[in-house]
């Protein structure tokens, strides 16, 4: 097994990191759900994504984490394992790990 360059923010429920990192939790970690961040993202995943993006725009910007952060904690408490993604990991991953 490789290194880990995503995070685990609860044990075995909630992992963060970036895009690149999404093949090695699904085979690693089998997350039920992946919130993916970015403001623009693939159209076909092989996976069960949300895209649950962070808009650049300052107007609604604050809604939009919010509905980030209320996804990751719903799919929480309904008893999934979370993967949660910008592109890099940092940005938006940051903000949402912060608001959870």
């Amino acid at each position: 097994m490789s290194a880990k360059n995503y995070h685990e923010l609860i044990k075995d429920r909630i992992f963060m990191g970036g895009a690149d990192d999404v093949k090695d939790i699904m085979e690693n970690e089998k997350a039920d759900i992946i919130f993916d961040l970015r403001a623009e993202a693939p159209d076909e995943t092989k996976y069960n994504r949300l895209h649950s993006h962070i808009v650049d725009d300052a107007e609604h910007q604050d809604e939009s984490i919010k509905k980030s952060i209320d996804h990751v904690v719903k799919a929480y408490i309904e008893g999934k394992k979370v993967y949660f993604h910008c592109a890099g990991g940092s940005n938006r991953t940051g903000t949402v790990a912060v608001g959870n």
